[in-house]
């Protein structure tokens, strides 16, 4: 007898709402953990969907931060694009062959140095002029950018930062530009608080998802390794004494004859060159070792991508959005008609120049340069297509403010993938407490109007059975179970993000998702049960018209 009892008690306990709530959520934490282990375990063996899958996640979640995120941050970001508008303004109609700003390089020269005569005036950190460097046949521009972005440099605290003449070239590692220094603005690289960097990027099968430090300058006297923009721009806020170390002319002209033999253009990238090591110290390299890739760093993007905005007015909101770190601007707002700038010749005038606001520029890191269609300078990125300016500013943040992205270690994997499916586990536990609590209340609530109408004298009282009061806990099971998902979906991506600044790549929304599977069979189960009563009693019900007609 006692044993029985003992069992019967032990029945009894699976039978109620809270033994239930902690059978149901035991049972999705197994399942989903079940689907992790299989995770790690296909994408140690390099399944190439998972992978695929583990991508698309951390992919969401890198675009989630970026179009929300306003935390302040150290660092304060600009983007002055040059619009149409601002283009025609700063041309010289009598002697350029463009006026409606058409071509593949939409910012003219006297606008550069007028913007970078601003920004020094405003304080500015650091101006990175993201364009086209003059080509061979445009002495007069390099003559006026080497001039006047180099004035008055030893007066002023704002760093610039310029693309070396270069060509993509054909090697291997996608890594190598061809260079002339014949047609740089300054040959050595470096004037004043000027320096000369590779706009060259590092595509992984057609979107980039990390950026080298490093690009092989190829000329006609030798090969070396040049900065990359964003590595530079980082080093030049967090260490600008290290950057001597790469523009020192007596050196690197040595170098260039001692090494000509030597061919960075032929190295193989490997795992060695990617950054995997969780740190906020940037990399150095030798820039004289054409026999080793300086390292490639997956980075952390968290600035929006503006071109997945329809029109100006989205792109104006994004320094709402953004309003601590990042704001945009289009460059022909910033130009006043009442002010001159000079043309390059140094000698003639036009209307309209930039205004010094310190407001808009002082302290802060400015890429200038644009992102209309002309400049045919669109990057396909984990968070979207965007132009090279904005893949700057999302590089250079992310070499300042983030750690390098890593895959962890299978076990490390699998474990962060379990934090995750147990953070999620909290308000699924919640959500089915409420769902299996709410049978028993809707049955005590019902019994008791069964038992007052029995006893009233109205008898469309005593034939009512009250079964809408199962319908709207289906109703309400879907509700509460609807909430449960859509909370513990934003503490995952919480998470997820919070580890993605920490330099750890790893998926958390397929875990997710298969305890949401899990899930969702139980809240159809227990929904689709008073649908049918529901289903079955309109069909009695029509069925008795019939009968009654027919008689």
């Amino acid at each position: 007898m006692k044993v029985r009892s003992e069992a019967k008690k032990e029945t009894n306990y699976r039978h109620t709402w809270w033994g239930k709530a902690v059978v149901t959520s035991l049972t999705a934490w197994i399942f989903a953990s079940t689907v992790a282990v299989i995770l790690v375990i296909l994408h140690t063996i390099d399944f190439r969907p998972i992978k695929h899958l583990e991508q698309f996640g951390i992919d969401r979640s890198m675009r989630l931060y970026s179009d929300t995120a306003s935390i302040s941050m150290p660092y304060k970001y600009v983007f002055v694009d040059v619009d149409k508008e601002a283009c025609k303004q700063f041309l010289d109609d009598n002697t350029d062959w463009d006026p409606e700003c058409r071509t593949s390089k939409p910012v003219p020269t006297s606008l550069i140095i007028d913007f970078v005569r601003v920004a020094k005036k405003s304080q500015a950190a650091l101006v990175i002029i993201d364009v086209s460097s003059p080509d061979k046949n445009e002495p007069l521009d390099r003559e006026a950018l080497a001039r006047e972005l180099a004035v008055g440099s030893d007066h002023s605290d704002t760093w610039i930062i310029a693309p070396v003449y270069a060509r993509p070239s054909d090697s291997l590692n996608g890594l190598t530009i061809d260079g002339d220094t014949r047609f740089d603005i300054v040959p050595s690289h470096t004037r004043g608080r000027l320096r000369l960097a590779s706009a060259a990027t590092y595509a992984d099968h057609g979107v980039i998802r990390a950026y080298p430090t490093a690009s092989c300058f190829v000329t006609a006297e030798g090969q070396r390794w040049i900065p990359t923009i964003p590595y530079l721009a980082a080093l030049l806020i967090k260490n600008p004494l290290v950057e001597q170390h790469y523009y020192d002319s007596v050196e690197t002209s040595k170098a260039v004859a001692t090494n000509a033999l030597q061919s960075c253009s032929k190295l193989e990238i490997s795992s060695d060159s990617l950054v995997n090591e969780i740190s906020f110290d940037l990399p150095l390299f030798d820039p004289l070792d054409t026999n080793q890739i300086p390292a490639i760093i997956h980075f952390f993007y968290s600035l929006p991508s503006l071109g997945a905005l329809a029109d100006v007015h989205e792109r104006e909101s994004v320094s709402w959005n953004h309003i601590y770190n990042y704001e945009y601007y289009e460059a022909s707002k910033l130009i006043s008609h009442d002010c001159l700038h000079q043309h390059i010749d140094g000698s003639s005038t036009s209307p309209g120049c930039f205004i010094t606001n310190e407001e808009y520029y002082k302290g802060k890191i400015i890429v200038l340069g644009s992102s209309r269609a002309q400049a045919m300078d669109q990057m396909q990125t984990p968070i979207g297509s965007m132009s090279g300016s904005e893949l700057i500013l999302n590089a250079t943040r992310a070499l300042l403010e983030f750690k390098p992205l890593r895959q962890s270690p299978p076990l490390t994997m699998l474990i962060e993938k379990l934090k995750g499916i147990g953070i999620a586990m909290g308000p699924m536990f919640i959500a089915w407490c409420l769902i299996f609590l709410s049978g028993p209340i809707v049955r005590q609530i019902r019994w008791s109007l069964l038992i007052r109408c029995r006893k009233s004298g109205l008898k469309i009282l005593r034939q009512c059975h009250w079964q809408v009061f199962y319908w709207l806990r289906s109703l309400f099971v879907v509700f509460v179970f609807i909430l449960g998902i859509y909370v513990a979906y934003i503490l995952e991506v919480v998470y997820l993000l919070d580890q993605l600044k920490q330099g750890i790549a790893t998926d958390l929304l397929l875990p997710a998702f298969a305890l949401g599977l899990q899930g969702f069979a139980v809240a159809a189960k227990l929904a689709s049960a008073a649908f049918y009563n529901m289903a079955e009693a309109f069909f009695g019900f029509l069925l008795n018209r019939v009968k009654s007609f027919f008689h």
